[in-house]
């Protein structure tokens, strides 16, 4: 039995993290800690003790910054990167499979269309109209699909479907 409440910060080993970190205390049941999130990672998990070899002076495991640096958003980004890139690459010239494929794709046509013509800059305050092609900052050239009310588009980009603000026409 522990006095811990949600809330209350520990040292507790990370699966994720493999690591020693600090955590933040998230489900008590029967007086003990059932559930943390690693402050590192963000990771939610089953609360497991350090072990007994990284304890220091009052039973207390030695804290320890994992990550220095990076942030909650940074680490789950550079996790979630990991994740994906763990399949492998296709071969050169097969053609793209799922739905990320099927909308480069289409973006490839899209642009077919459009070849020879000029992009438009993008500006929240422009106006645009659909079936014209876009110059993002950010996502590239784009051809927009759709102007919503009261101050949106779809756009089709290579990475996908947008939605963008823009000014009613």
């Amino acid at each position: 039995m522990t006095d811990a409440r949600p809330g209350d910060h520990i040292t507790a080993r990370c699966r994720r993290c493999d690591d020693v970190t600090g955590h933040i205390v998230t489900l008590v049941l029967g007086g003990a800690i059932s559930r943390v999130e690693c402050k590192a990672c963000g990771s939610v998990h089953k609360y497991r003790d350090a072990p007994a070899e990284r304890l220091e002076g009052q039973g207390r495991p030695a804290p320890r910054q994992a990550r220095a640096g990076r942030t909650r958003e940074e680490v789950r980004a550079a996790i979630a990167g990991l994740r994906r890139d763990t399949a492998p690459p296709p071969a050169p010239g097969a053609p793209a499979r799922g739905r990320a494929g099927r909308q480069e794709s289409a973006w490839q046509e899209a642009m077919r269309r459009h070849e020879g013509e000029p992009s438009h800059p993008y500006s929240m305050q422009g106006t645009f109209q659909a079936r014209t092609l876009l110059r993002h900052p950010v996502f590239g050239q784009g051809e927009i699909l759709e102007i919503t009310k009261p101050d949106k588009m779809q756009v089709l980009f290579r990475e996908g479907v947008k939605i963008l603000r823009c000014k009613l026409s």
